[in-house]
């Protein structure tokens, strides 16, 4: 196996249960989540981690 094929999500050390965790958690896409009955929305915003799969790669790679 060449040293790049091997340098993938399945072997960095940012990987946790499928999530990547480089960098802080990043804010979701705002959803509605209610109408009130004067008309203003609600929404709902979540801050996650970059899903990873095993052989994705993004160029920060430690290894485990």
């Amino acid at each position: 196996m060449s040293e790049t094929s091997s340098q993938n999500c399945k072997n960095c050390k940012y990987i946790f249960n499928g999530e990547c965790r480089r960098y802080a958690p990043r804010l979701t896409i705002p959803v509605v989540t209610a109408l009130s009955k004067d008309g203003k929305l609600h929404y709902k915003t979540e801050a996650a981690w970059p899903k990873a799969k095993q052989d994705d790669w993004c160029g920060e790679f430690q290894e485990k």
